[in-house]
């Protein structure tokens, strides 16, 4: 070999190098747990009616990683990231919890993010490679625009990228929504999904023009009967006006039939939410 190309070589290596370490991001990562290791200590604790996984294995999910954070005094949020380290921003799906952690402590005795079906449904869209955060609020109405702040402030850093940025929620009606609206943090949102929750004519919510809507309606009890009702309206009249909507509509089903029901209907309604989210959030 020519001593000049071998020199060079050895100049080329190191060059290489840094300018690898110029490129990658500078993310602040905390010290993380595999949902693998997160689910099975969460498993072996009692008293949860709520004590299985969703049925949906995305591949990679028992991978992805978890911390709880606490953004401010006793609030706490758990977040997901991709099992993979993160080469640039990535897209962040922020679940809406409406209820207090009172509500959830004093009816299963453990916040929502330690629910088995929460802790895996996170990791299934981190594992299609997105950020997600699991709030755990004393005063939920209070403390989600906080939240929402600190992901456009610190969340950067975390590797979010709030420019692309989903809202997902499941069970109870999204009371919070028309507040979260008319503070304008709904502008910058994507996408919504709403998993058998939805709202009221008299909640005056209209979405930004935006954020596309995913819709899936079970039809089956009591409390989301008036709901269900309103939402199917809701759904009908933005498909009559061109914006982005998909409905799935579950008559025979009922509220959180995804957190008990092992079953290929389930696993591809979840399948389907979880691509929704990548999606918009891709684009």
């Amino acid at each position: 070999m020519n001593p000049k190309n071998f020199r060079s070589i050895f100049i080329f290596i190191p060059l290489a190098l840094a300018c690898a370490s110029v490129s990658a991001q500078p993310f602040n990562m905390p010290k993380t747990i595999s949902a693998a290791d997160r689910l099975a200590a969460d498993l072996a604790k009692p008293g949860l009616d709520y004590n299985v996984p969703v049925s949906l294995k995305s591949p990679g999910w028992e991978k992805t990683r978890c911390a709880t954070m606490e953004i401010a005094p006793d609030a706490f949020v758990d977040v997901w990231w991709p099992a993979e380290d993160l080469a640039s921003p990535t897209p962040v799906v922020l679940w809406l919890v409406s209820q207090s952690r009172t509500h959830f402590l004093g009816s299963t005795g453990r916040p929502m993010r330690n629910y088995p079906p929460v802790v895996s449904m996170a990791a299934n869209i981190a594992s299609k490679g997105m950020i997600v955060v699991v709030p755990d609020f004393i005063v939920p109405t209070a403390m989600t625009p906080r939240l929402l702040d600190w992901i456009e402030s610190a969340g950067p850093s975390l590797g979010m990228d709030p420019k692309r940025m989903a809202w997902y929620t499941n069970g109870y009606g999204i009371t919070m929504l028309p507040s979260l609206l008319a503070q304008g943090y709904g502008t910058k949102v994507r996408a919504l999904a709403l998993m058998y929750t939805g709202w009221l004519k008299t909640s005056n919510v209209t979405l930004p023009g935006g954020m596309e809507l995913l819709y899936v309606r079970a039809g089956k009890g009591s409390y989301w009967a008036r709901c269900n009702a309103y939402m199917g309206t809701v759904v009908e009249d933005r498909k009559k006006a061109g914006l982005p909507t998909e409905f799935i509509d579950l008559p025979q089903e009922f509220a959180y039939f995804d957190w008990l029901k092992d079953n290929e209907e389930v696993r591809e309604v979840l399948s389907r939410v979880v691509d929704f989210l990548e999606a918009r959030l891709r684009q």
